[in-house]
């Protein structure tokens, strides 16, 4: 940082207020709150960033620098290439700066043209995305930033409820709504769909039976 200041009382290695830093570049800025233990915040705390490409807002517990504890982060993300924007919120439980534990993640994109977008956040697949815009809300078990037990749910209709690795649905339920108005309901057992499925047609027709027997 080329500069960094400090505003508040010190006592010792213990210092409670705030810094302010600016990157040598001057492409990030930042500004801690709280109390710092040799220079890294220490307990109840919070963190903004402004960068050229998002904005950072940070507050909670924390140790050695990061959130360790409950916390939150709030993400707005300027325009992408694709015209893309972003503004996402995580409340939870963090360890070293990761979501880590339970928590609740939600997301809203707009800007978004047609093209079969897919969009991982947390980990997660969110696949076949054309709306101009949508929020992905997700809630459950993470370990090291990424969903690992819980539900996704997405504001077009689909939606996951179970255990994920590798960014895919690997044990339990899957709703999808076709652009036709079809509504399915599937099992997921191993990564892929099986079992029995509930499919209810735009025509009003339902089939409810063994996903490998579906027409």
């Amino acid at each position: 940082w080329s500069v960094s200041r400090f505003q508040g009382k010190v006592y010792d290695n213990i210092r409670e207020g705030f810094y302010r830093g600016v990157k040598a570049d001057g492409s990030i800025m930042v500004t801690r709150n709280g109390v710092f233990v040799d220079s890294m915040l220490d307990g109840q705390g919070s963190v903004t960033y402004s960068m050229a490409d998002k904005n950072i807002r940070e507050d909670g517990i924390y140790a050695f620098g990061n959130l360790c504890g409950k916390g939150a982060r709030k993400i707005v993300m300027k325009p992408d290439s694709n015209g893309i924007s972003e503004s996402s919120v995580y409340e939870g439980d963090f360890l070293t700066g990761n979501f880590n534990g339970h928590g609740h993640y939600v997301t809203d994109l707009s800007g978004i043209s047609p093209h079969n977008w897919t969009f991982t956040r947390c980990g997660v697949k969110v696949k076949n995305i054309n709306d101009p815009s949508i929020t992905i809300e997700m809630d459950g078990s993470f370990e090291e930033g990424k969903l690992i037990e819980g539900n996704v749910t997405v504001s077009t209709g689909y939606r996951m409820e179970g255990k994920f690795v590798s960014g895919e649905l690997h044990e339990g339920k899957e709703t999808v709504v076709y652009h036709d108005g079809t509504r399915a309901e599937y099992t997921v057992s191993g990564g892929v769909r099986s079992g029995d499925c509930r499919i209810e047609y735009a025509d009003g027709s339902v089939y409810e039976g063994p996903y490998k027997n579906m027409k």
